[in-house]
């Protein structure tokens, strides 16, 4: 929800976190309410944990106090899942936006992904010095990572040039992140068709 960043934004509309003031202001009302009942947790299992001393034949105070704090819990869980299922089901993605603020960092960003191949080659602390006088590079200078590794002979004796170029492509960082969503929707559309049949 910040113009900076900018990649992601809750639904808006009325009582959705608008301004009276500001009217082009869209709060993370979904958000705040999560991460509010998520502040109130700790302190609620703490109660819950210290009322659960077993006293002789369970004596009074402690198991009176859980019934409130489980109470309160369960409504912090409620409120977050409830919260947090009405911004899923309008949250929007701005990808260009996302790429924009990948490319602003010049590839720094993917600076450990070249530091771990590196380091199967020369070791994990070499590639780490390598990695340092690399970035420091491409912020001093305002260049590519990848471009100032490819000029690095003690880079390119381990990577070649095709190796370099991917290591700012961000799709090589999703790992198993689609087929665990394929699987998410395939078993929400196996559950929502047992529930049409029932």
């Amino acid at each position: 929800m910040q113009n900076e960043v900018g990649e992601a934004a809750e639904p808006g509309g009325q009582g959705r976190g608008g301004s009276s003031t500001m009217p082009h202001k869209r709060n993370p009302i979904g958000c705040t309410v999560t991460l509010a009942a998520a502040n109130r947790t700790p302190g609620l299992v703490a109660s819950f944990l210290s009322g659960m001393i077993q006293e002789h034949e369970r004596g009074v105070g402690g198991w009176q106090a859980e019934w409130p704090t489980v109470s309160a819990l369960v409504q912090c869980t409620g409120a977050a899942a409830a919260s947090m299922a009405e911004v899923i089901a309008g949250l929007t993605i701005d990808k260009e936006k996302m790429r924009a603020n990948i490319d602003a960092t010049r590839g720094v960003i993917f600076a450990e992904r070249a530091m771990i191949l590196l380091g199967k080659a020369i070791g994990r602390n070499q590639a780490h010095h390598l990695l340092e006088e690399a970035t420091r590079q491409s912020a001093t200078q305002g260049r590519r990572l990848t471009d100032v590794l490819a000029a690095m002979p003690e880079v390119t004796k381990h990577l070649d040039q095709k190796a370099i170029q991917a290591l700012d492509a961000p799709e090589q960082y999703l790992g198993a992140a689609e087929a665990l969503r394929q699987r998410l929707l395939a078993v929400e559309k196996n559950n929502s068709g047992k529930q049409e049949k029932e």
